[in-house]
């Protein structure tokens, strides 16, 4: 609300934590951060036998990422824990120099004759 109100000339860039959920066999499983780059996980909260647990993905010693599952109030916490481990400082560009868009133009990819895919008639 505040970069709506402030302009376009000083509002914050918006660069959010990834993060996902889905439901598989009726259990919500969600991640919040970068769990891939983790190099340990701990157990946080509940118990994998339960099938209700968060554990905290670390790289050293920050916080990168967390997993959970059937624990969404936990996975709550543990997003604002993640964000606060992993500041992002926002570049705004001044007013006197307005920010350079560039567009990008799909360009035609053209594929060697083993990788062609035809499709069957019939």
């Amino acid at each position: 609300a505040d970069s709506l109100l402030d302009g376009p000339a000083h509002a914050a860039t918006f660069q959010p934590i990834p993060r996902f959920w889905s439901e598989q066999h009726g259990v919500r499983i969600q991640s919040v951060g970068m769990p891939s780059i983790a190099d340990r996980v701990e157990l946080v909260r509940g118990a994998v036998a339960d099938r209700s647990f968060v554990v905290a993905c670390r790289r050293g010693d920050r916080l990168v990422g967390a997993l959970g599952f059937d624990s969404p109030r936990a996975m709550l916490e543990m997003a604002d824990l993640v964000e606060a481990a992993n500041p992002v400082v926002a570049r705004v560009p001044s007013a006197a120099a307005p920010a350079r868009v560039h567009h990008l133009t799909p360009r035609a990819v053209t594929m060697p004759a083993a990788h062609t895919v035809r499709a069957r008639s019939g």
